[in-house]
């Protein structure tokens, strides 16, 4: 029999775990830098954040983004999604504080 702890794990994270995550990131990306004597002030996701690439980088502008962006704003970041086409796709979202 599956338990609820099985079902959870399969089901993936909330959109609350996935912002939880993306803090923790958020934190270590700024400590990484500060050590090496770098100030930054964005993380973009797909380069500096490789998790939930369903959410920030192919989702971009689905209803989750937008709770997300709405969520995150609530926090104080700035956020926006980018794309460009050219000879590649560039895709990200950028969240600045």
């Amino acid at each position: 029999m599956l338990t609820a702890s099985e079902a959870r794990e399969l089901s993936g994270r909330t959109l609350d775990e996935k912002l939880e995550a993306l803090g923790e990131r958020i934190k270590s990306f700024i400590e990484e830098n500060k050590a090496q004597g770098r100030t930054v002030r964005e993380l973009r996701t797909g380069w500096d954040y490789k998790e939930d690439k369903s959410l920030w980088i192919e989702g971009g502008y689905s209803d989750e983004w937008y709770e997300a962006k709405k969520k995150l704003e609530q926090l104080g970041y700035k956020v926006q999604f980018y794309h460009h086409e050219g000879q590649f796709v560039d895709m990200y979202t950028s969240i600045s504080w």
